[in-house]
């Protein structure tokens, strides 16, 4: 499975109930469309992956959950450095 495959699903979804289907930049989005497509893709893999953490001992029959490890993507990092706020971290 891709992750184009579940952004395509919500993007249907905000269709159906808005009537407005968002669109990338390059596909003549606006700004906030492009971000805000970008932002879901980052958090459905979180989604995605907490979900299978939580549920993967359960179908090995065991108990507890896994351990999710994540990490920035270097564009995330320069968007960070970017802003005031975070340039007190010295990126």
């Amino acid at each position: 499975m891709n992750i184009d495959t579940v952004v395509t699903a919500l993007r249907t979804l905000f269709q159906v109930v808005t009537g407005v289907r968002p669109r990338f930049r390059v596909h003549g989005g606006s700004n906030a469309e492009k971000l805000a497509l970008q932002n879901i893709q980052a958090r459905l893999r979180m989604v995605i992956a907490y979900f299978f953490a939580q549920l993967l001992p359960w179908v090995r029959g065991r108990s507890g959950g896994l351990l999710v490890l994540g990490s920035a993507n270097v564009d995330e990092r320069c968007v960070c450095a970017r802003s005031p706020h975070c340039r007190r971290f010295n990126f």
